[in-house]
């Protein structure tokens, strides 16, 4: 279900996903800026389809450190060598000690 707002000049749109089951809270995805109703209507569009196809991937305030860890445990239980697991924990020291701090989402190549 999708909702539409207008404040002052721009619109912006509010899509309902359920219910969290762990939370028990509403799941919604919010997105504003728009000049017209009809380009909030494709956005959202946009976004109802890559939900349906399952291809939809929300942007994570994670911090690059939590992440590293998290890869590097999935990583070294994938099958791969041992040696493999460290010369990538080696690298992930160096990337950790640059970007550790900093979400995931705000790391880009301008900043740098």
């Amino acid at each position: 279900m999708e909702k539409f707002r207008q404040r002052g000049k721009t619109w912006s749109y509010h899509i309902y996903l359920g219910l969290d089951p762990l939370t028990k809270k509403r799941k919604e995805i919010s997105k504003g800026g728009f000049k017209t109703q009809r380009e909030a209507k494709a956005a959202a569009r946009l976004v109802e389809l890559e939900i349906e196809n399952g291809t939809f991937i929300k942007e994570s305030d994670m911090p690059f450190e939590q992440f590293a860890q998290d890869w590097l445990k999935t990583y070294s239980c994938s099958g791969v060598k041992i040696t493999s697991v460290g010369a990538r924990e080696k690298e992930m020291k160096h990337f950790t000690s640059v970007w550790g701090p900093y979400p995931i989402s705000r790391i880009t190549k301008k900043r740098f």
